[in-house]
């Protein structure tokens, strides 16, 4: 009975290891944008870009600086030129050569050149992970490519950024996950589930928490019948 006890106590530390480790990768993800603060001790900012004197210049990021002035943001290179005007409400760092940006209620994403390049359209977006942009129309959730174009359309209740090839995804409160193209490769049916992180997933089907794998199949701490 007492080794059932410990056997049972060291199998919750482990779940709640392992959540702890999902949740710091899911906070990544949704929050987790490059250049959140001034540039770090270490970091040096350009004369050239000093000169411009900006309230704020977050460290670089894919060679662009993020630089806010008068509660607006734009982007400048390290020469100082300006790349995209000090002009948006919101601004993020540049991800794998797009940035997302946002102005009156609407966002879109920027090229590193300055040029937008996918319209300021969606009430919500997030930067690009593995090629694909989680974004929100109206109440619903897709992902655009780096074109622009909706590759999985925006008919999701919730969903998260890409990682490790599937993105999670929810319909009428039952959760799944979906390959780069939109086809759904874990069926839509956990009450909770977790980004993968490290080839697993974490999920709940009723009172059971457990890890799959990128085929759905249980790989950890299966319940009874898995």
């Amino acid at each position: 009975m007492v080794c059932k006890l410990i056997l049972q106590n060291y199998k919750k530390q482990q779940q709640l290891m392992r959540a702890n480790i999902t949740l710091l990768l899911l906070l990544s993800l949704v929050f987790g944008e490059p250049g959140s603060g001034f540039a770090q001790v270490g970091d040096t900012i350009p004369t050239a870009v000093k000169a411009r004197n900006f309230d704020r210049v977050y460290p670089a990021q894919e060679g662009i600086y993020r630089v806010k002035k008068d509660g607006k943001f734009g982007y400048v290179s390290s020469s100082g030129n300006t790349l995209a005007s000090v002009s948006f409400d919101k601004a993020a760092d540049f991800k794998e050569g797009l940035a997302r940006v946002e102005k009156e209620g609407k966002m879109g994403f920027i090229d590193l050149t300055g040029a937008t390049v996918i319209p300021l359209q969606f009430e919500r977006a997030w930067s690009f992970h593995q090629g694909r942009a989680l974004v929100k129309q109206g109440n619903q959730y897709g992902f655009v490519d780096t074109l622009g174009t909706m590759v999985i359309p925006a008919d999701f209740d919730h969903a998260q950024s890409f990682s490790e090839g599937l993105a999670l995804v929810s319909l009428d409160g039952k959760y799944g996950f979906s390959d780069l193209n939109g086809k759904i490769v874990i069926p839509l049916k956990y009450d909770e589930a977790w980004p993968f992180f490290e080839g697993k997933a974490w999920v709940r089907s009723g009172p059971d928490w457990y890890y799959v794998d990128s085929t759905g199949i249980c790989v950890a701490d299966c319940p009874d019948g898995l």
